[in-house]
């Protein structure tokens, strides 16, 4: 470093000059200092005599304490969206934008339900933030949250997730795009009249011939094809229906039956111990 620089020039004629250069790395101290400051002395071992040079301050930019934030689902399902109950995992990216040291960044996520997962270059803390106790001049570090889709995500068709970083004064938040949800089986779908049309596998040797019946068959849920949710809010999709006002069917005559059966069984015991009693009567005989 320059503070503990030196050169000797062994010969310097009467009215020659010289020229040296030095290397210097500027310092977080400095750009909050203001600048460089630089002192010079030169000593002539020949008479002894010392001359201080110029006192030279480079100026620096200013002392820039700042981040940027970027946030993105780490994969989204083949389908194109998720489902209820399917976990989504959200990257947060917290880079060091501006000339100085970082310390203590915390993070917090605020979508409900959304969890920080452990990783490298951070802590998690108790109440569920995470905590980058230095991040570096251009350095980034990447955190991890994991969340579980909602039905009200199914209802709203996507969810989005926001997540804010401290530090000291400096204050970033992000939000991510809105991410898609979707019900089981949503999608395009085909019908044939009135009752649709699906395809499946038919299960070998259980008939469809004239003789076997009509076979089973046994369809994907994936082919199931489901009407698309209704264009209303929450409060208009659940309504509660009192007990008294649900119609109920009457219920099958099966007494009838139940009674027949029991009226034959009787009989035929009754008929068969009468032909017991006549038959030991005709060997008493």
């Amino acid at each position: 470093e320059l503070k503990k620089a030196d050169a000797t020039i062994r010969n310097l004629a009467p009215g020659a000059s010289k020229e040296i250069t030095y290397i210097y790395h500027v310092t977080e101290e400095d750009i909050r200092n203001g600048g460089v400051i630089n002192t010079v002395i030169v000593t002539d071992a020949s008479d002894t005599t010392n001359e201080g040079g110029d006192v030279i301050k480079t100026p620096t930019v200013e002392a820039d304490w700042n981040m940027s934030m970027t946030k993105d689902v780490v994969k989204i399902p083949a389908r194109g969206y998720f489902r209820v109950g399917e976990e989504a995992v959200f990257r947060i990216r917290v880079t060091n934008t501006g000339n100085q040291t970082l310390t203590r960044v915390v993070i917090n996520d605020t979508l409900d339900g959304a969890v920080l997962k452990s990783g490298n270059g951070y802590t998690v803390n108790a109440d569920g933030s995470a905590t980058i106790s230095r991040l570096g001049i251009g350095d980034s570090v990447d955190i991890e949250a994991s969340y579980t889709v909602t039905r009200n995500d199914l209802f709203n068709r996507s969810f989005r997730n926001t997540a804010e970083a401290t530090s000291g004064t400096v204050n970033k938040s992000v939000i991510s795009d809105p991410v898609p949800a979707g019900a089981q089986g949503s999608g395009s779908g085909g019908s044939g009249g009135g009752g649709g049309s699906s395809s499946g596998t038919r299960s070998p040797g259980t008939g469809g011939g004239p003789t076997g019946g009509p076979g089973t068959v046994t369809i994907d849920p994936e082919a199931v094809p489901l009407a698309n949710l209704p264009e209303m809010g929450n409060d208009d999709i659940l309504a509660l229906i009192d007990d008294e006002e649900v119609p109920l069917a009457a219920l099958p005559k099966t007494g009838q039956a139940g009674s027949a059966a029991l009226m034959l069984m009787i009989s035929s015991m009754m008929l068969a111990a009468f032909a017991v009693v006549t038959r030991k009567k005709e060997e008493e005989q």
